[in-house]
């Protein structure tokens, strides 16, 4: 596609990073259990690694965890899917798992338009930021690579750690945010009016959140949290 482009669009193009198992990126230049040894420094100046990933235009592709049954989730998968709601355009997360099952496309796509149609997934699929307490607490029957028992608990620490540390460093510094068209009810209003009385949204200044059915329920939790 980028051979037949402008020259314009083939040098936008040119410019593109790859972020694979990106949280590795956080820690020391170790193996990964290493990473534990150094996870008190993690938050530290490394933050920044978030704008990367939590960023409007940073495509994000989700993946199934390969040992997910039975409907468990991945903790790390699970943070990565809550960040990827922050700020990104919903356009731009796409589910890979919607290329496994028996409802995977045939023939699997060939561009980069039919890769898009098949796995972006429904805006209304990102719900509202959570709390880091909420958060953590949804960690609990989670699965995480290769842990069980007390490294599962400390992994799964670890993986809260880096949602308030991505909660700080994407939504703490945004000023303008935008949630419009994500199918939100007075349930993911009162998220949201939560995050703005626990002041994780120090810096918002314009919030958009036309095309969603609120109601006046939901309008009634963000005034109170405005006011």
């Amino acid at each position: 596609e980028a051979k037949d482009a402008s020259p314009r669009a083939t040098a936008a193009a040119a410019t593109l990073g790859v972020f694979w198992d990106f949280a590795a990126l956080l820690g020391p230049d170790s193996e990964s259990d290493g990473r534990r040894d150094g996870a008190s420094a993690w938050p530290l100046g490394r933050g920044g690694t978030w704008a990367w990933f939590a960023h409007a235009h940073t495509t994000v592709f989700l993946l199934p965890w390969p040992g997910e049954t039975g409907g468990q989730r991945c903790a790390w998968c699970a943070l990565e899917e809550e960040v990827a709601g922050y700020v990104t355009d919903p356009r731009r997360v796409l589910d890979l798992g919607q290329l496994c099952g028996p409802n995977a496309p045939i023939p699997p796509p060939a561009s980069r338009a039919a890769l898009v149609g098949a796995c972006v997934r429904p805006s209304e699929l990102l719900g509202a930021p959570t709390l880091p307490g909420a958060f953590e607490a949804s960690l609990g029957p989670m699965a995480v690579e290769g842990r069980a028992g007390a490294d599962a608990t400390s992994e799964r620490a670890l993986v809260a750690l880096q949602q308030r540390v991505a909660l700080s460093h994407t939504l703490g510094a945004a000023t303008q945010l935008s949630y419009a068209g994500r199918g939100w009810r007075p349930r993911e209003a009162a998220a949201l009016a939560e995050l703005v009385r626990s002041v994780a949204l120090r810096s918002l200044r314009w919030l958009c959140l036309g095309d969603n059915p609120l109601a006046d329920e939901g309008v009634a939790h963000l005034a109170r949290a405005f006011s």
